[in-house]
Formats: C-alpha cells, structure tokens, sequence
C-alpha cells in the first residue's frame, strides 16, 4: 500500500509555512496535509520506498513514480535527491 505524505483538497490549510512546521508537519490526515520531514526521513531510511505524485488538473488525473524515495537532512536543511 501507499502512505500519503502531502494532501491538498481545497483552500481551507495554508501550506505558507516555516521550516520547523514543514520539518514537525500540519494538517489534518485525510484532509489537507503535510506528513512532516521528520516523519518520511524516519520512514524511508529504515526500508526502500517508491515516491508517486498525483496531481488534478482540469479534470484529468496526471501521475509519476521514482524509485529508492528518501529524504535525507543535513543541519537544517533537507534534500530528496531523486527530484533535485
């Protein structure tokens, strides 16, 4: 199965954030949301996970995947280096 990381359904949550909020996460699950680096760098460095986007627009559903999906923090800064 897939875990959801980020979600965006409407408006109602502002993604506007500061780094220690996207690095601890905010939202509500299901909703509008995002994980938290914390939380996917713990996750992807104890196994091997596949990174899928999804995105709508105008009605049509667009999608890719990449392989060996991690983040990685160095001080306090975060790369996923596939997407660099």
């Amino acid at each position: 199965g897939w875990i959801v990381i980020v979600q965006r359904v409407n408006g109602d949550q502002s993604f506007y954030r500061n780094w220690a909020t996207y690095k601890s996460g905010f939202g509500i699950y299901y909703r509008n949301f995002w994980l938290g680096l914390e939380k996917m760098h713990q996750l992807t460095t104890s196994a091997d996970y596949r990174l899928r986007l999804e995105i709508l627009i105008s009605g049509k559903w667009y999608s890719d995947e990449y392989d060996h999906f991690k983040v990685f923090f160095i001080l306090h800064l975060c790369y996923i280096p596939e997407l660099i």
